[in-house]
Protein backbone atom coordinates (compact mmCIF):
# COMPACT_ATOMS: atom_id res chain seq x y z
CA UNK A 1 0.00 0.00 0.00
CA UNK A 2 2.54 2.42 0.90
CA UNK A 3 3.70 1.73 -3.22
CA UNK A 4 0.44 2.75 -4.61
CA UNK A 5 -1.13 5.02 -2.14
CA UNK A 6 1.52 6.78 0.90
CA UNK A 7 -1.37 9.47 1.55
CA UNK A 8 -3.82 6.63 2.85
CA UNK A 9 -0.62 4.53 4.80
CA UNK A 10 -0.72 7.60 6.54
CA UNK A 11 -3.91 7.88 7.40
CA UNK A 12 -4.26 4.33 8.48
CA UNK A 13 -1.05 5.00 10.95
CA UNK A 14 -2.92 7.93 12.32
CA UNK A 15 -5.97 5.90 12.61
CA UNK A 16 -4.47 2.73 14.44
CA UNK A 17 -3.66 5.26 17.42
CA UNK A 18 -6.77 7.31 17.70
CA UNK A 19 -9.49 5.37 16.15
CA UNK A 20 -9.25 1.51 16.38
CA UNK A 21 -12.68 0.67 15.26
CA UNK A 22 -11.96 3.00 11.99
CA UNK A 23 -8.90 1.76 11.61
CA UNK A 24 -10.49 -2.05 11.84
CA UNK A 25 -12.86 -1.19 9.26
CA UNK A 26 -10.86 0.90 6.81
CA UNK A 27 -8.11 -2.47 6.98
CA UNK A 28 -11.19 -4.61 6.21
CA UNK A 29 -12.17 -2.52 3.01
CA UNK A 30 -8.37 -2.60 2.42
CA UNK A 31 -8.40 -6.27 2.23
CA UNK A 32 -11.11 -6.93 0.17
CA UNK A 33 -10.25 -4.43 -2.19
CA UNK A 34 -7.04 -6.53 -2.64
CA UNK A 35 -8.74 -9.68 -2.85
CA UNK A 36 -10.22 -8.57 -5.39
CA UNK A 37 -7.34 -6.79 -7.30
CA UNK A 38 -5.37 -10.14 -6.69
CA UNK A 39 -8.35 -12.16 -9.55
CA UNK A 40 -8.42 -9.36 -11.64
CA UNK A 41 -4.54 -9.37 -11.48
CA UNK A 42 -4.70 -13.59 -13.06
CA UNK A 43 -7.41 -12.74 -15.46
CA UNK A 44 -6.03 -9.62 -16.67
CA UNK A 45 -2.68 -7.62 -16.02
CA UNK A 46 -3.82 -4.58 -17.62
CA UNK A 47 -6.92 -4.26 -16.16
CA UNK A 48 -5.35 -5.03 -12.76
CA UNK A 49 -3.15 -1.97 -13.68
CA UNK A 50 -6.02 -0.08 -14.69
CA UNK A 51 -7.39 -0.75 -11.67
CA UNK A 52 -4.61 0.32 -9.18
CA UNK A 53 -5.10 3.37 -10.87
CA UNK A 54 -8.90 4.04 -10.23
CA UNK A 55 -8.62 3.32 -6.84
CA UNK A 56 -6.01 4.90 -5.55
CA UNK A 57 -7.70 8.05 -7.03
CA UNK A 58 -11.12 7.48 -5.71
CA UNK A 59 -9.37 7.10 -2.11
CA UNK A 60 -7.36 10.32 -2.69
CA UNK A 61 -10.87 11.62 -3.75
CA UNK A 62 -12.16 10.37 -0.61
CA UNK A 63 -9.54 11.12 1.69
CA UNK A 64 -9.24 15.00 0.07
CA UNK A 65 -13.24 15.42 0.50
CA UNK A 66 -12.64 14.46 4.39
CA UNK A 67 -9.93 17.11 4.70
CA UNK A 68 -12.28 19.89 2.87
CA UNK A 69 -14.98 18.77 5.65
CA UNK A 70 -12.78 20.25 8.08
CA UNK A 71 -11.62 23.18 6.03
CA UNK A 72 -12.03 24.02 2.82
CA UNK A 73 -9.20 26.45 1.48
CA UNK A 74 -8.04 27.22 -2.27
CA UNK A 75 -5.34 24.63 -2.55
CA UNK A 76 -7.29 21.91 -1.12
CA UNK A 77 -10.02 22.78 -4.11
CA UNK A 78 -7.38 22.81 -6.09
CA UNK A 79 -5.57 19.45 -5.21
CA UNK A 80 -9.42 17.73 -5.12
CA UNK A 81 -10.09 19.01 -8.80
CA UNK A 82 -6.87 17.31 -10.14
CA UNK A 83 -7.97 14.25 -7.97
CA UNK A 84 -11.58 14.17 -9.41
CA UNK A 85 -9.69 14.59 -12.78
CA UNK A 86 -7.67 11.80 -12.64
CA UNK A 87 -10.35 10.01 -11.27
CA UNK A 88 -12.62 10.45 -14.20
CA UNK A 89 -9.62 9.51 -16.35
CA UNK A 90 -9.03 5.92 -14.53
CA UNK A 91 -12.48 5.65 -14.99
CA UNK A 92 -12.69 6.25 -18.38
CA UNK A 93 -9.75 4.47 -19.33
CA UNK A 94 -11.13 1.43 -17.89
CA UNK A 95 -14.63 1.56 -19.70
CA UNK A 96 -12.21 1.44 -22.73
CA UNK A 97 -10.25 -1.61 -21.47
CA UNK A 98 -13.66 -3.48 -21.28
CA UNK A 99 -15.25 -2.34 -24.29
CA UNK A 100 -12.29 -3.90 -26.00
CA UNK A 101 -12.26 -6.85 -24.55
CA UNK A 102 -16.10 -7.06 -25.01
CA UNK A 103 -15.29 -5.86 -29.07
CA UNK A 104 -12.52 -8.79 -29.19
CA UNK A 105 -15.04 -11.32 -27.37
CA UNK A 106 -17.83 -9.99 -30.35
CA UNK A 107 -15.25 -10.79 -32.94
CA UNK A 108 -14.79 -14.31 -32.15
CA UNK A 109 -18.14 -14.90 -32.22
CA UNK A 110 -19.33 -13.86 -34.95
CA UNK A 111 -16.06 -15.66 -37.10
CA UNK A 112 -17.79 -18.55 -35.23
CA UNK A 113 -21.19 -17.57 -36.40
CA UNK A 114 -19.31 -17.42 -40.23
CA UNK A 115 -17.97 -20.63 -39.86
CA UNK A 116 -20.78 -22.24 -38.94
CA UNK A 117 -22.63 -20.82 -41.36
CA UNK A 118 -20.28 -21.33 -44.12
CA UNK A 119 -19.25 -24.95 -43.69
CA UNK A 120 -22.50 -26.06 -42.39
CA UNK A 121 -23.08 -29.29 -45.01
CA UNK A 122 -19.61 -30.05 -43.67
CA UNK A 123 -20.09 -29.87 -40.11
CA UNK A 124 -23.12 -32.17 -40.83
CA UNK A 125 -22.09 -34.37 -42.45
CA UNK A 126 -18.90 -35.43 -40.12
CA UNK A 127 -21.44 -35.49 -37.24
CA UNK A 128 -23.86 -37.68 -39.28
CA UNK A 129 -21.03 -40.22 -39.94
CA UNK A 130 -19.76 -39.84 -36.52
CA UNK A 131 -22.95 -40.78 -35.02
CA UNK A 132 -23.60 -43.40 -37.69
CA UNK A 133 -20.34 -45.05 -37.24
CA UNK A 134 -21.13 -45.58 -33.47
CA UNK A 135 -24.37 -47.00 -34.06
CA UNK A 136 -22.91 -49.67 -36.62
CA UNK A 137 -20.39 -50.76 -33.95
CA UNK A 138 -23.04 -51.81 -31.69
CA UNK A 139 -23.05 -48.63 -29.68
CA UNK A 140 -26.36 -46.41 -29.56
CA UNK A 141 -25.79 -43.61 -31.20
CA UNK A 142 -26.45 -40.48 -28.64
CA UNK A 143 -29.32 -39.18 -31.00
CA UNK A 144 -31.33 -42.16 -31.73
CA UNK A 145 -33.75 -42.65 -28.89
CA UNK A 146 -34.50 -46.11 -27.23
CA UNK A 147 -37.28 -48.13 -27.15
CA UNK A 148 -38.83 -49.46 -24.05
CA UNK A 149 -39.22 -53.37 -24.20
CA UNK A 150 -43.11 -53.59 -23.49
CA UNK A 151 -43.31 -51.16 -26.34
CA UNK A 152 -41.40 -53.19 -29.08
CA UNK A 153 -44.04 -55.76 -28.36
CA UNK A 154 -46.35 -54.16 -29.12
CA UNK A 155 -45.17 -52.74 -32.51
CA UNK A 156 -46.03 -54.18 -35.61
CA UNK A 157 -43.64 -56.39 -37.45
CA UNK A 158 -42.86 -55.57 -40.80
CA UNK A 159 -42.46 -58.67 -43.49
Amino acid sequence: MQRNHAELAELLSALKMNEPEQYERAIRDIFRTTERLALIQERDPLQYELEIVAWTAQSRVELLAARLKMGANDELIKQLREALKTQNEARVALLKHERQKAADRLGKLDAEIARFESDRDDVINRQLKVLARSGSEGRPAKATAKIPAKQKKNQPTTP
